[in-house]
This record gives C-alpha cells, structure tokens and sequence, in this order.
C-alpha cells in the first residue's frame, strides 16, 4: 500500500507505508543500480513503514524499511535488533461500526472468506456432510468474492465449489446450508455495515485456515460478539486474542465437525468481554496507541513529532484494500504491481517527470525476468 499516512510538515518527517508484497521492489538489481539514490533522497523527508498480511518466519533484512507493522504472531526476523515491529496491524484499526446488535441470530454459523484452495471450503463441505447425516441440521451461511469470471478458473481457486455443493448436499439441505457469491470487481463488495450486520446475525464464526496474516474477519466476529472456530495451528495473527472462553480450535481438519458441534454445543458459556476486545482491536481505541508508540519512534530518532496523520480507515488502508493511487499503477488492491509502478509513485511523491530511459530499462529488465520466471515454472 505505497501511500502516505503521515505528511511531512517543517522538520517532522512524513510516513509512507507499503506493504510486504512490494518489498522485491527494494531489493533489485534495478533499484540498486537506479533508484537507491532518488529513494534516499525521499528518506530525508519521509520514513518507510512495511506493513505485513502474511505470515513470515525468520525473515532477512529489508533494506530502506524504518519499522514494520504486523501482529505478533505474523512476523519475525533473523535479525531481531535491526528491524523493529510495532504489535499494530489492520486488524487494531477496525471501524468502530463493527459492534454488537441486538439482531435475530439467523445462522448458526457463517463464514466470510475467499474461494482460494488454502481457505478450505471443500473441508467445510466435508464437515456439513458429516454433520448432516447426523440429521442436525445447522443453518450455515458462506458469502465470498467472485472478482471476475475467470477466477474460479484459476490454479489457485477451489474450481469446483458449485459443481461439489450440488453434488454433496440435497436441495432439502441447501436449504439450510446457504453459499453466497458477492460478484464484485472490488475486494470489498460488501460494506462495513453489511458484513457486522451478517456476523450479528450469527452465532458461530467459522475459518478453517492453517496460514493467514492478520486474519482481520476473526477479529471483526470478536467485535461483533460471535464466537471463533478456526485452526490450532494457525500461523499468523488469528489467534493472538482467542482464548477458550472466546473460540474453539481445530485440531485436524478432518475432524472440524466435532469441533463444530462442540462448539454449538457450548453456545451460551462462550464469554467475549466486550469492552475488553474493543481497547485491543477498535480504532476508537487503538489510534490513539499507535500515535503514541510513533511519538516515541520520532524522539528515538530526534526527529520533531507533528501530529498531522491520515489515520482514516487503517484497517482497509494499511493492507491496500482501499485504493489510493493512480488506478494505473495497481490491480484490485492498492499494491503496485511492479516495477515500472513503483517508479511512478517515486516521483509521484517528488513530483519530478518521469525518465523515459529509465521506463525502458524497467520495461526490458521486467520483460526478461516474467520469461525466466514462467520458464522456471514450466520446469518446475
């Protein structure tokens, strides 16, 4: 998400945050040769946060970063000293919207996700079989993205959702088990309000995911008083503020359904102590903590504090699900997506015009490696 969050006004530098998915742009031969010195000069006015939406185990320095924010359980480095972490991620932002209502419960259990392979839905499938043919018939709702029609085409997408609910589950089943494809060129089709809506709306919250990054839909379910199910060992930030009175956790996916039963069974000993989640994940909340934690980043650094932040919805913002950029240099999220982008944005923040011997020197060196890279995958 290469967008500033903090202006540099008089003597107190300004803040650009990217994201771990434009950290190849850092670390290049292009860069190094080319664009170090224009980068340097940026870093006399700006410094450079990392915001990271995925799990990563002992990680080697990335040049040029100032800080990294992720949770604690997303992130770590071989080199402990040289590269601090703030404990704030998107999920410590989340729009004060979401909160408990005093609505119906409809479901029993819903799941909010995407339908890529690593998300599971087949092994929710699997579970509902199961649980079905106990003749308990749990009322059970899945809202997910299609961005395009081509992406259930995709390697990487579970390609047979439609065709395996058919097949898997009656019509008197479907019924009570309920999928809902939200067809959107956006990441976030549904608003804020329709989503804490939905999961107040529920009793259970289910993600069956074994690797995320800051897994903010688990914590928007805590906000709005549902209780979790999810992996025991989930790596990334989803269990950072689970306990046994809030969720229940999946030893093996290939028994989820115990784990589902056990936790409807358990309904009404959950406990979430409401106010106790919102100080950790709200931003009415946690705002206030992160410019604190800054405030003391600048006078470590001597650096004069001005409080002059764009912290207007963080939990979007700081994983690049809000586009802020020229639409030119991103895809569906605010990441740039490549090289060439992220030169754009260099001088976008110098306002200097674009060199056409540098564009093309990008281009071909882009060029060259995407053919190396699908050679090494055909080999593969």
């Amino acid at each position: 998400m290469a967008t500033i969050i903090k202006k540099k006004e008089n003597s107190s530098k300004g803040i650009i945050s990217f994201t771990h998915k434009e950290k190849k742009y850092f670390n290049n031969l292009i860069t190094n040769l080319l664009l170090k010195k224009q980068i340097k000069e940026i870093k006399e006015n700006y410094f450079f946060s990392m915001h990271w939406g995925w799990y990563h185990k002992d990680h080697k320095d990335i040049p040029l970063i100032d800080f990294h924010l992720a949770g604690k359980g997303t992130l770590n480095f071989k080199n402990t000293k040289s590269n601090l972490i703030m404990n704030f991620c998107n999920r410590n932002f989340i729009d004060k919207k979401f909160k408990v209502k005093n609505l119906n419960k409809i479901y029993d259990i819903i799941s909010i996700t995407r339908p890529v392979k690593f998300k599971n839905i087949d092994k929710i499938f699997s579970a509902l079989r199961k649980i079905y043919n106990k003749k308990i018939y749990l009322k059970v709702l899945i809202i997910f993205p299609i961005y395009s029609k081509n992406d259930l085409n995709k390697k990487e997408y579970y390609t047979n959702l439609f065709e395996d609910y058919q097949k898997i589950f009656s019509p008197k089943e479907r019924n009570y088990f309920s999928l809902m494809p939200v067809y959107s060129g956006s990441l976030f089709p549904l608003s804020k309000d329709d989503i804490c809506n939905f999961l107040n709306q529920s009793k259970l919250f289910l993600l069956p995911v074994e690797k995320e990054g800051a897994s903010r839909v688990i914590h928007e379910a805590l906000l709005c008083g549902v209780p979790v199910i999810t992996c025991k060992n989930l790596k990334g930030g989803g269990l950072d503020y689970l306990n046994e009175q809030n969720s229940c956790l999946i030893d093996d996916l290939d028994r989820m359904d115990e784990t589902i039963l056990m936790a409807n069974e358990k309904i009404d000993k959950f406990v979430i102590e409401e106010k106790k989640i919102r100080e950790q994940l709200s931003a009415e909340y946690q705002v206030d903590k992160f410019k604190d934690s800054l405030k003391n980043f600048y006078k470590s650094k001597n650096i004069k504090w001005i409080d002059n932040c764009e912290f207007e919805n963080l939990d979007r913002k700081l994983d690049s699900h809000q586009i802020t950029l020229n639409k030119k240099w991103v895809g569906l999220s605010n990441d740039l997506k490549n090289l060439l982008s992220f030169y754009f944005f260099l001088n976008f923040i110098q306002k200097k015009k674009n060199n056409y011997l540098i564009i093309l020197i990008i281009i071909i060196y882009e060029r060259i490696f995407s053919i190396i890279k699908r050679i090494k995958y055909f080999l593969s």
